[in-house]
C-alpha cells in the first residue's frame, strides 16, 4: 500500500471509529489480531524475546514491580522534558512531510485534520 492509500485508509478509519465504544474497538482489535494470524502477519518473537516476557509475568504475579521513577533513573530520563521531545518529533516529521510533493503532503494533512478533529477551512464545498 503506498502513501497515499494509507493516508486515505487512516483517515477515514479515524472517522468512522471516533465513537466506537470501548466494546466495539475491542472487537475491531480483536477482528484485526484473527486477520493478522490468518494471514501469517505477525512478526514472530525471538527465544529471548519470549523469555523476557515469561519473566516479567513472573515477576508481576509474585507482585513485584519497578516505580516510575527507577524506570527514569534506570534509562536516564530524569532530565526528560516530554513536552519538548514531543515538539521536535513533530517538527522533524514536518520536515519530512515538507520534502514529498503537493499532493502527497495534501493526503497527510488530510490525516492530521481528521485526527484534530476539525474541518479543513480551504476545501471547497461539494456541489449539490
Amino acid at each position: 500500500m503506498d502513501r497515499r492509500q494509507l493516508a486515505f485508509v487512516a483517515s477515514h478509519l479515524i472517522e468512522r471509529i471516533r465513537k466506537f465504544p470501548d466494546a466495539a474497538l475491542d472487537e475491531l482489535f480483536a477482528s484485526m489480531d484473527e486477520i493478522e494470524r490468518q494471514y501469517d502477519l505477525l512478526e514472530k518473537l525471538t527465544q529471548e524475546e519470549i523469555q523476557a516476557i515469561e519473566q516479567s509475568r513472573l515477576e508481576m504475579d509474585r507482585g513485584e514491580s519497578i516505580s516510575f521513577e527507577e524506570i527514569r533513573a534506570k534509562f536516564g530520563l530524569d532530565d526528560f522534558d516530554a513536552d519538548a521531545e514531543g515538539k521536535a518529533d513533530f517538527d522533524e516529521a514536518a520536515s519530512r512531510v515538507k520534502k514529498l510533493g503537493g499532493e502527497e503532503q495534501a493526503e497527510i494533512s488530510d490525516v492530521l485534520f481528521v485526527l484534530l478533529n476539525e474541518q479543513r477551512d480551504d476545501v471547497p464545498p461539494l456541489p449539490i
